[in-house]
């Protein structure tokens, strides 16, 4: 199996654990997925890899990606725990939310949404100069505690 087969593959299976308990049997009439980020990044492509799978597998009749750039994530997150419309709705998101929430402390966290399902994992290298006072990973920790702001 080719790479491309084998992405269509994965990314069909995950179209189908999006989709609400039942859903299967019938297709869904629209659907909203919010991507945490401007166009062209990885959320982006995340969603509108899932829109094309829902529309080409006609598992939903339609769908629309709504891109909501800005403070790592937080904004779309905010929009989506204080939103009025929220089903149906996806938001994608990564582990860089996660350090968003702290950094700009956030009033809205992930404890307010409901995990969904996993579609891609996420490394995250950590480099630094060989001029850097940062030398181990505590090192690091300790600079963050301290303001988080000060860590980009």
């Amino acid at each position: 199996m080719d790479r491309r087969t084998f992405n269509t593959a994965v990314m069909s299976a995950a179209a189908l654990a999006l989709l609400p308990k039942g859903a299967v049997a019938q297709q869904v009439k629209s659907l909203k997925i919010m991507a945490a980020a401007g166009p062209g990044g990885g959320y982006d492509q995340l969603a509108r890899a899932v829109q094309e799978i829902l529309l080409s597998q006609k598992l939903a009749g339609g769908v629309q990606v709504v891109n909501v750039p800005g403070a790592g994530g937080t904004i779309a997150l905010a929009q989506v725990v204080t939103g009025k419309e929220r089903d149906p709705l996806l938001l994608t998101i990564g582990l860089g939310m996660v350090g968003a929430i702290n950094v700009n402390k956030s009033p809205v966290t992930l404890d307010q949404v409901q995990p969904f399902a996993r579609l891609a994992g996420e490394y995250q290298p950590l480099v630094v100069s060989a001029s850097s006072p940062l030398r181990t990973l505590d090192d690091l920790v300790k600079k963050y505690q301290e303001n988080p702001g000060s860590v980009s």
